[in-house]
């Protein structure tokens, strides 16, 4: 049996009406989004990150301590110490992502009340990367454990 002939004829301007193929559609891709605590104590500064690669598709973590960088004792808790600790984590970060650095953004999260609490964020902007977000996870009392009760003599 034969189909009609307007079935068989193509249209004229399919080529210009047909659509990209998934090949030549330009990707459009997600940014990095890193995760970044920040722990500040009274003796050290701590500082992890973890992000998702976005060559291998692996979560990567990275993480260092003021102590990991060579400061001893009470120099760890200093805000230069904290300084060098957020420069040599976030220079390596950038050699990482260095193709797609505009697609990172990050959130911070702090943890504690040390001295390099506050240079971690001033340095974290001297360093070009967007913050997306910034919060506070030190943890906090609210009145503990009922005492004992007082001993009569």
């Amino acid at each position: 049996m034969m189909k009609p002939n307007h079935m068989i004829q193509s249209q004229p301007n399919s080529k210009i009406r047909s659509k990209l193929s998934q090949d030549d559609r330009p990707k459009v891709r997600s940014p990095i989004r890193i995760l970044c605590h920040v722990t500040s104590s009274e003796n050290n500064c701590h500082l992890c990150m973890r992000y998702l690669d976005p060559k291998t598709a692996q979560v990567k973590q990275r993480s260092g301590s003021t102590g990991l960088l060579g400061f001893q004792k009470s120099k760890r808790s200093t805000a230069y110490a904290s300084e060098e600790l957020i420069r040599k984590m976030f220079n390596q970060l950038h050699r990482e992502v260095k193709e797609e650095e505009h697609r990172v953004r990050i959130d911070l999260v702090f943890s504690g009340y040390g001295q390099g609490r506050v240079s971690m964020v001033k340095m974290r902007l001297q360093l070009g990367f967007p913050v997306r977000s910034l919060s506070d996870a030190t943890p906090l009392a609210h009145n503990g454990c009922r005492p004992k009760k007082p001993r009569r003599v």
